[in-house]
């Protein structure tokens, strides 16, 4: 009995062991995604092309770390390409080029994948290229570089999406016609470029503007210029182009031997041809006029945005006229 007991017993036992065995056994766990030491995530890569956009997604956002995973599928030398993508990044690529000064990695393997550990190095902002706007024409370069001039700025960096390799005017032009776009500005300032590469048209440039005055200097003479507009006009109402003429012409003594910014005509009262054109572009602005002023192998002149399109002023005549064609546009300076 004692026996038929025990058996029993033992039976049990074995049945709940095997019971135990055939149950299935899982673990949950909080799922982090994979990230790099400054919050970039973990890329996954399977071609060349894609590494390569990896890589300048980091820079772009000024990482110093970063990670890509590719499949051991990878076609052709991960190792070989790893390098590759990083001398084209740093030598080839606009924005690698003016930023790093190195990228380095460590590469494992994981089971069915390959796993890289980046870092980057940099010797300049990326954050501050890879934000801006492209820049794909002169005109588009003038324009950026008009804001610049009214912030007195004497750093710009700009992305350059078609650079005309030998134009060796190319900033100098389109820092007078943003002069023209921004005649309140105090002169026109020396410029110098260093571009990122050396070759491509599209580049990083990075550009010097000298003024020949410190910054507190040329801050208080703009507040001068500034109070020299507003009191210009002292008549009832809003001023038409004519009137802003008219009192300019009259408070401006025309002058080759004058100045030839926006200051000299408004302020120290005597002004060249060109002096007078950007103060009174400067004065027009001031009143809401839509005004620029312009450069051809004639002189500079007053463009005014009228009800039947851009007209031209001559601020070397006496007496105010509006003129269809700009003189000398077709051999324009």
């Amino acid at each position: 009995m004692r026996r038929l007991a025990a058996a029993c017993v033992l039976l049990l036992c074995l049945t709940s062991c095997a019971a135990l065995l055939e149950r299935e056994y899982s673990q949950s766990a909080a799922h982090v995604e994979d990230s790099s030491a400054l919050g970039g995530t973990a890329y996954r890569v399977e071609t060349y092309s894609a590494l390569r956009a990896a890589l300048r997604s980091y820079v772009e956002e000024g990482l110093t770390q970063g990670s890509v995973r590719c499949p051991t599928t990878y076609p052709g030398n991960l190792s070989v390409d790893l390098e590759k993508a990083r001398r084209q990044l740093m030598e080839e690529d606009p924005l690698g080029n003016y930023a790093l000064s190195d990228v380095t990695f460590r590469t494992s393997r994981i089971i069915a994948y390959y796993d890289v550990e980046l870092e980057f190095t940099y010797k300049a902002d990326a954050k501050e290229v890879a934000r801006s706007p492209r820049l794909a024409s002169r005109e588009a370069v003038a324009s950026a570089l008009a804001l610049d001039l009214e912030a007195l700025d004497t750093r710009v960096c700009l992305y350059l999406t078609h650079y005309p390799e030998g134009d060796e005017r190319y900033f100098a032009d389109a820092l007078r016609q943003a002069q023209g776009l921004s005649p309140a500005a105090l002169g026109r300032p020396q410029v110098t470029a260093e571009l990122y590469p050396q070759t491509g048209a599209e580049r990083v440039a990075v550009l010097t503007l000298d003024y020949g005055e410190d910054t507190a200097a040329l801050a208080q003479r703009q507040e001068e210029l500034d109070a020299a507009l507003d009191e210009l006009w002292a008549g009832p109402g809003e001023p038409d182009a004519q009137a802003l003429f008219d009192v300019l012409r009259g408070a401006c003594t025309l002058s080759d031997q004058g100045g030839d910014t926006a200051y000299d005509a408004a302020v120290a009262g005597s002004a060249n041809g060109e002096g007078l054109t950007l103060g009174y572009a400067a004065l027009c602005r001031r009143w809401r006029l839509d005004c620029r002023a312009v450069w051809t192998s004639q002189g500079c002149y007053a463009a005014l945005s009228t009800d039947e399109g851009e007209r031209y002023v001559d601020l070397t005549q006496s007496q105010f006229a509006l003129l269809d064609a700009l003189p000398g546009a077709a051999e324009a300076a």
